[in-house]
């Protein structure tokens, strides 16, 4: 899968030298996972329960994702 936005996602955590988009992208998710718990905890249909539980399981793999990227740290890799 190309999706360009993905690609520059990528191009763009490669190329952070300090380590800030990442640190910012890592709290949004971690705030995506603690939205996902807070709603698997409330009272659901099943379908709703599904969904919640796949967006859930998406976010954990975006996180392990950008969690398993090389950093870059200064001025290479």
């Amino acid at each position: 899968m190309k999706d360009e936005h993905l690609l520059d996602l990528h191009a763009e955590l490669q190329n952070d030298m300090t380590g800030q988009r990442r640190a910012a992208l890592l709290t949004r998710l971690n705030g995506l996972k603690d939205q996902c718990l807070a709603g698997k905890r409330e009272l659901q249909d099943r379908e709703s329960y599904r969904r919640t539980q796949a967006a859930s399981t998406a976010v954990n793999a975006a996180i392990r994702i950008v969690e398993t990227l090389p950093q870059t740290r200064g001025g290479g890799n």
